[in-house]
């Protein structure tokens, strides 16, 4: 065998090699991501839940201005890994989604547009593992974020108005994707 083919060879092992490693990664980021965005959904809307049969919806608006921020910052730490939900329509302007954020935003609207299932991915950025899942309106969620005056009743909708002056997050249907959750790995490799 010549010199030649010898590193052609070894260079094709090596890729193959990486390819293998990266795949297997993948698949890693996103069990564990999937099992974390759902677990801090669970966790959130129990939350917010609560607060509605206890108190009723200003009570909400109020645990996501107040406490929402700390509970996921919470289990970020838990986790070891950033945790975030960002939109275009967004409440908070913290949560706007960035140029990379919109990519993956833009192509779930078009999955669902044409009537496709959208699932969660894994991205590579930098030094960074980056894990996307599609967050879907529910039904119990037009209470603060469907159409004013019909869904969101009036006082409600000037409570979240006078808490989040630049707010985007209403007019949604059910089914509309809402926002995306956002998880950032430290890259291991």
């Amino acid at each position: 065998m010549t010199m030649k083919k010898i590193i052609v060879l070894f260079i094709g092992l090596f890729v193959f090699a990486c390819n293998a490693k990266q795949s297997f990664d993948r698949e890693k980021y996103l069990k564990e991501g999937k099992e974390i965005a759902q677990t801090t959904a669970k966790t959130l809307s129990g939350h917010v839940k609560k607060a509605i049969k206890e108190k009723g919806p200003i009570e909400a608006i109020n645990f996501c201005k107040l406490s929402a921020y700390p509970l996921t910052d919470s289990l970020s730490e838990l986790y070891k890994v950033k945790i975030s939900r960002v939109a275009i329509k967004n409440r908070n302007p913290e949560n706007k989604a960035t140029a990379k954020d919109l990519e993956i935003f833009k192509k779930y609207e078009e999955l669902i547009a044409k009537g496709e299932k959208v699932k969660p991915e894994i991205k590579s950025d930098n030094d960074k593992i980056v894990f996307y899942a599609p967050i879907r309106l529910q039904q119990a969620c037009l209470i603060c974020h469907g159409t004013p005056q019909s869904e969101i009743p009036d006082t409600l909708f000037k409570h979240i108005q006078t808490l989040y002056p630049d707010d985007l997050a209403v007019n949604f249907k059910e089914g509309d994707l809402r926002g995306i959750w956002k998880l950032e790995f430290e890259s291991k490799e």
